[in-house]
Formats: C-alpha cells, structure tokens, sequence
C-alpha cells in the first residue's frame, strides 16, 4: 500500500472514531503534510475502494463498511458541513421535514432541501438531494433537529405545511399534501400559521392551505387563518394550478375556485 494512501486511511479511521465523516482537503493536506499529487493518488485508491466519495469539490464523505452497498451515508448526516462549506443558508423541508415531524409514512424518494438560490440536485451514492430556491427562506421558521452527526436545520411543522401547499408538484400534488396534512396536524399551531402567512408569505399559500386543513377536518386551526385572510380581501385563484380553468364549484371563505377534488388519504 502506497505510504501517502495509508496515512490518509489512518486519518479517515481517526475521524471516524471521533463520530465526523466529512472531510476537507485543506484539512487534510495541512494534516498529513502530503503533495497535493499524493493525495489525489491516495482519494482515487480510497474511491475506487468505497471508502470514501467526493461530495463538492475539496469536501470527501467517509463511507462507514455497514454503509458500503448505498455507496454513501444518509444525507441528513452531513447536509449541514455540506452547506456550510458552500456558504449557502439552508433548511431541510417539504416531505423530508414532514417526516421528521411525524409524516413518516410519506417519506420522500429524494432528500429536499430549501436554499435561497439555485443548485444543482446532487447524487451521492444510492442518495439524491434535491435543492428548491425559496427568495424569502431567510425569513422561514426552523429549528436545530439533533441527528447522528450533531445537527441539521429544519423547517417547523407550521413552515412546512406552507412549503408544502407553495411547492405543490414537488410535494406530490394536492391529495398527497392533503394526506401529509392530515399527519401533521397535530403537531400544527393556529397561531404559528398566520404567524408565517404574515411574513411575506403568497396570500394564494393561505388560501389553499386553509382550504385544506378543512377538508382533512382541522377547522380549529384553519380559523385564525380564515379570519386573518378576509382582512386581505383576497381574489379568487385556482385550488390546483392548471392552465385547464375546470369549476367544480368555489369557495367563497378561501376565495378558491375548486377545479379537483380533493381526497386525502386518511
């Protein structure tokens, strides 16, 4: 085994043991006192082995051997060193965030992460992290949420029922959120909702998803929202967004055109 690569394994193991599995460059080299030609020879050999993958240029996952066939960890381990490395401000949302709050049955095939600009969807492994750019996520609501790795930044259950109505196609479309609704509606508060429909929020995110949380049965907590969406007067939009303007009927409360009828799974 090449001198460079075993001194690399040896660093990559003490990381490990240490509970952090990401790793940059600079780091390294600055460690193991190697050329960069070395260390290139010595990533390559460890790639090659499934021991490590390169997440963005300079930054290197460590892929435990229980993790080896997925080729990668969970994302949820390292999107925050991810994020911070690319200096871009981030919460993990829409049917990912929902899962963490207890949607757990709606688990999404990718991972869904909500930036303030565009970015590429990364492929790491059998993982897929999908980025959605949202102008206003500085001013969203999240929370620490404690994982493995120490911890990620993550939507509230009030700022993810409104992603999930704003990025509808995203979400799986109108039943599904719905159906994801009707699994968060617990952990939902009145007042946290208006809170956020006041922060620049589209008056059309309030109208249907006020409109849903009645249909899933929880007019408690649509209320404040109603009441609070009448002072904008509103005008009527679409409940599904189609060029097909189809009327089932309308909505005079959320100001909404029924144009599908709605069945959470529930």
């Amino acid at each position: 085994m090449n001198k460079e690569n075993k001194h690399l394994s040896d660093y990559i193991n003490l990381l490990q043991s240490r509970g952090k599995y990401v790793f940059e460059k600079t780091e390294a080299l600055k460690t193991l006192k190697c050329t960069d030609d070395a260390f290139r020879s010595s990533i390559k050999r460890l790639s090659q082995k499934q021991r490590i993958t390169s997440l963005t240029q300079g930054l290197y996952l460590i892929i435990p051997l229980e993790y080896k066939n997925m080729s990668s960890l969970p994302p949820e381990w390292y999107i925050d060193t991810l994020m911070k490395h690319l200096d871009i401000a981030y919460y993990v949302g829409l049917l990912s965030a929902a899962s963490y709050h207890g949607a757990s049955h709606q688990a999404p095939q990718l991972y869904q992460v909500i930036i303030d600009r565009n970015l590429r969807s990364l492929q790491v492994g059998r993982s897929k992290i999908h980025f959605y750019k949202n102008s206003l996520s500085e001013k969203a609501k999240t929370i620490p949420f404690k994982v493995p790795t120490g911890n990620l930044l993550l939507s509230t259950p009030e700022q993810t029922a409104f992603d999930l109505v704003k990025y509808l196609r995203a979400s799986g479309g109108i039943n599904h959120v719905a159906t994801v609704l009707s699994e968060l509606q617990e952990s939902l508060n009145a007042d946290k909702l208006v809170e956020i429909a006041t922060q620049g929020m589209p008056l059309s995110c309030s109208q249907r998803l006020g409109y849903l949380l009645e249909v899933i049965g929880s007019k408690a907590l649509a209320q404040p929202l109603k009441e609070w969406l009448q002072d904008k007067k509103p005008q009527y939009i679409l409940l599904k967004p189609s060029k097909q303007r189809l009327v089932l009927s309308k909505d005079e409360d959320w100001k909404l055109i029924i144009n599908d009828k709605v069945e959470a799974d529930i």
